[in-house]
């Protein structure tokens, strides 16, 4: 969505809203993505990481079942109509033609897709092998607690 905002801000009457629609988004989705990591890295055992993974990616459908239940006259609803037709590319987009706001809305989109891609396809490895020891689990007898079962008060 910012992508295409930046790309074809003269289709929309007020592209900002529009870029902000897809910032919010992104900001939505990367949060989800990372209160997931943190939850599940802390769990303790393979099975309920496994129902936990899969409960998470049920409720990331739930948008699913409302975009299925809106009717077919909708204006967001697409069937029959023609898909969203993409005219211009970052090849043939004139930047200098471009007001200041759209400019800035391509930088921060830039800027966000770089760290974005650079963190999930280098980085999340190794986010998963340090988070369990930021936040280590508190089950007696897990080789990340270190506190032994004498110390821990019934």
């Amino acid at each position: 969505m910012m992508k295409f905002v930046c790309n074809h801000d003269e289709e929309f009457f007020q592209p900002g809203l529009a870029f902000l629609i897809g910032f919010l988004q992104f900001l939505g989705g990367l949060a989800s993505e990372v209160l997931c990591i943190v939850f599940l890295t802390n769990l303790t055992t393979v099975i309920d990481t496994l129902i936990r993974f899969v409960a998470f990616g049920s409720i990331a459908k739930i948008d699913n079942f409302f975009a299925d239940a809106l009717p077919a006259e909708n204006k967001i609803c697409y069937a029959g109509h023609d898909p969203i037709n993409v005219t211009i590319d970052r090849r043939t987009v004139k930047t200098s033609l471009q007001s200041w706001d759209i400019r800035v809305c391509r930088f921060v989109y830039k800027t966000l897709r770089i760290i974005y891609c650079s963190y999930i396809f280098y980085f999340m490895p190794f986010t998963i092998m340090w988070l369990p020891y930021v936040f280590p689990s508190k089950v007696v007898g897990d080789p990340l607690w270190f506190e032994t079962a004498s110390n821990v008060k019934n």
